[in-house]
């Protein structure tokens, strides 16, 4: 029986000899199952990809906690994949209202940058394809149950 641990994607508890295990520069981290783990680098790759956006627009790195808890909330009514092709689709735009303002601190920045995104996030439509659906489910079966046949007084017994 060996230890327990928190599995950093789900928060349950595991035990150490179930738990599948990465080595990183910061030690040891469990996961429940390698799958969990594979979910999580993608999640994260995509948090990445939105900050170095959001980074690429405001014109510097940004290490101020602000971005974070920003990156957070909008991600609380969106997902990564809607945020990171919002910004393909506006950052050019978006570079050219933040470049027309001046900002005295790094704060407010973030927030008037913040505020755009919300504001522009909800009219943005994700463009998803619509897999291409063979003829044959548009077409509906034709079932005739003629219960009312009509006969004639060749067709009647007497």
């Amino acid at each position: 029986m060996g230890n327990k641990y928190t599995c950093k994607f789900c928060h349950n508890k595991i035990d150490s000899d179930y738990a599948f295990q990465t080595y990183n520069k910061s030690g040891t981290s469990y996961w429940c199952s390698q799958s969990e783990y594979v979910k999580y680098t993608i999640e994260e790759n995509k948090r990445k990809a939105v900050k170095s956006y959001a980074c690429r627009i405001l014109g510097k790195e940004v290490s101020h906690g602000q971005l974070t808890k920003e990156l957070d909330a909008w991600h609380e009514t969106n997902s990564w994949d809607k945020l990171i092709a919002y910004f393909e689709a506006n950052v050019d735009s978006l570079e050219n209202k933040m470049n027309s303002k001046d900002f005295t601190s790094t704060y407010g920045k973030i927030r008037y940058f913040s505020t755009i995104v919300k504001n522009q996030i909800d009219d943005f439509k994700l463009e998803v394809e619509e897999p291409v659906r063979p003829a044959s489910e548009f077409v509906e079966p034709v079932i005739n149950n003629n219960k009312k046949k009509r006969r004639g007084l060749v067709d009647v017994d007497v």
